[in-house]
């Protein structure tokens, strides 16, 4: 049962989302089925004791105890214990949703025509919306949904009392935060759009655009973090040279991003990581600095981790981009304070290969090289990694064997590989055939000046190092 959909679910929740899980099975509101509590409890076990028989016959024996064995009914009680979890994890998400609570009482209340009550509860959902740290386009919506009982309340009102009070109705208000809704998740819809057809083709025509794009440029929404965020990151795919939007982009990120949950604050602070890759691939350096600053923001912020972990893929990038800019010192504190904090399923082969990144920088090569070893090679990114500096370390130490060894070994790997595309695998044969060509020059400058020549023409990976040997033997 350990490879079951319940037990992988329960594997996923936290600790305490399992003893809250099992309050609300204890609950006769939600569960009055005292042989699914029995069920819950032996696989609760088994998440802590792997050597624990969670068998069918013994998990039927546990809620059953002396019932013959009847698969179809522990088939069943696994699946209602499923609609359950469900179940749960969505009352999770209501406990915590002010909105949601705002939202559902007032219609309860208009609905059963219990007016009196209902000033009360906009004015607690109004206080508590309000205190929300997060204010991105959702929290308009929020207000909006309020705004709308307050129209009801009043409109009520107004038809007891009289005409004359229908200066009280609110529809200005409910107009606006309607708007700045839908400009800010039409703003942010479109800049996904874009962000994806820069991969794969997408139409990026959609209704209204224009006319978003008018409204965001007002003044009235020049403050308000959903709208002003997302228009400027168009305004970076609209215009990629112009470096001033850039430049506010990265202000507004200091401004606001605190105001976004975890999940967007990310998306927003990649779509600005991004742009400045786009820009050093353009042969624009300067934007590896503004790159750094991003991820050191991130970090500062604590915007990349997810559940206090940092994936391997982003610790990998930051590595990379820091050993580039030189700063090795900080390399190597950020790797003893954030490695830990890799996913467990990658740590050490995370940890492995960025050290030996920047031993490689330091020049410490056989420092390097068993570290290198190390790291397996079923992350593909991970492996071409890995395979790559190794190489790079056998040609900067001489060791002519072990290196055309490691080249040819390289080569079949590649060739194997049918995940790579046809341009990856060129580059890193690229790699391997101008790397063999530099160790079996014999300084021959003619040559050399024509294998520089083709580097420079090509797109082979690790193409700034290639050059950097060429010109060693060149001078």
């Amino acid at each position: 049962m350990r490879d079951s959909k319940v037990f992988r679910f329960l594997s996923a929740l936290q600790p305490k989302e399992r003893r809250r899980f099992r309050k609300y099975l204890e609950s006769p509101y939600f569960n009055s089925h005292a042989k699914l509590l029995r069920l819950y409890d032996r696989l609760e076990e088994g998440l802590t004791d792997p050597e624990l028989d969670l068998s069918k016959e013994k998990l039927w024996e546990c809620i059953h105890q002396n019932e013959p064995f009847e698969y179809d009914k522990l088939r069943k009680l696994l699946h209602v214990l499923m609609e359950h979890a469900y179940a749960f994890l969505s009352q999770q998400v209501f406990d915590v949703s002010i909105a949601a609570h705002s939202h559902y009482l007032l219609q309860l209340l208009a609905e059963k025509q219990m007016e009196s009550y209902m000033p009360h509860a906009i004015e607690s959902g109004m206080a508590l919306l309000q205190r929300e740290q997060n204010k991105n386009g959702n929290f308009y919506y929020d207000l909006y949904s309020i705004e709308k009982f307050k129209y009801v309340l009043a409109d009520v009102e107004s038809a007891r009392v009289s005409k004359s009070n229908i200066q009280r109705l609110n529809l200005g208000a409910i107009d606006d935060h309607l708007n700045t809704f839908f400009l800010s998740e039409k703003l942010r819809n479109y800049c996904l759009i874009l962000s994806w057809s820069k991969m794969i083709e997408m139409d990026t025509k959609i209704p209204l655009l224009d006319e978003v794009l008018q409204m965001a440029q007002r003044d009235e929404y020049r403050d308000i973090a959903p709208v002003s965020i997302y228009y400027q990151i168009y305004l970076t795919y609209a215009e990629p040279d112009f470096d001033a939007h850039f430049i506010r982009l990265k202000e507004l990120i200091r401004k606001h991003l605190h105001l976004f949950p975890a999940n967007e604050a990310r998306d927003i602070i990649n779509a600005a990581i991004n742009y400045t890759i786009q820009r050093q691939n353009r042969g624009q350096l300067e934007y590896a600095e503004h790159n750094f600053e991003l991820w050191q923001y991130a970090l500062d912020t604590g915007v990349i981790l997810v559940h206090d972990e940092i994936s391997p893929w982003a610790f990998k990038n930051i590595v990379t981009l820091a050993l580039r800019l030189g700063r090795f010192d900080w390399t190597e504190l950020f790797i003893s304070d954030f490695g830990p904090k890799i996913v467990e399923e990658y740590r050490e082969n995370a940890v492995n290969y960025n050290l030996a990144s920047l031993h490689f920088y330091r020049k410490k090569y056989d420092r390097a090289i068993p570290l290198l070893q190390k790291v397996q090679f079923d992350e593909i990114n991970y492996g071409l990694g890995a395979k790559s500096i190794l190489l790079a370390c056998y040609y900067e130490l001489d060791e002519f064997d072990p290196l055309i060894s490691h080249m040819e070994t390289f080569k079949t790997f590649l060739r194997r590989n049918k995940s790579l595309t046809q341009e990856r695998k060129k580059s890193y044969l690229s790699l391997i055939q101008y790397t063999y060509a530099l160790s079996n020059s014999h300084n021959n400058k003619d040559a050399l000046k024509k294998l520089k020549s083709e580097i420079e023409r090509s797109q082979a990976m690790s193409k700034k190092w290639l050059i950097e040997k060429v010109d060693e033997l060149l001078s």
